[in-house]
């Protein structure tokens, strides 16, 4: 079990996506606390669209990953 994911949207091998894809289909809670990293902001937006939950572009400060982390792992308690 994890509380967090954060993975890069573009990795060697397989898309961040496609990655994200097959937790959903094998651990649904896990995904659903889920971050994408991306540097390709245009990209990201085109192709992660509604999918998951939450992405962050690069480059991104400290403050902004916590936050990010407080929105996915405990939305209701931000």
């Amino acid at each position: 079990h994890y509380d967090l994911v954060v993975c890069d949207w573009k990795m060697p091998g397989v898309n961040g996506l496609d990655f994200y894809q097959q937790l959903k289909a094998t651990d649904p809670e896990t995904a659903s606390h889920f971050i994408f990293l991306t540097g390709d902001v245009v990209g990201a937006q085109k192709s992660l669209g509604t999918h998951v939950s939450y992405w962050l572009p690069k480059p991104f400060s400290l403050a902004e990953l916590h936050a990010a982390v407080n929105e996915v792992v405990a939305p209701n308690q931000a």
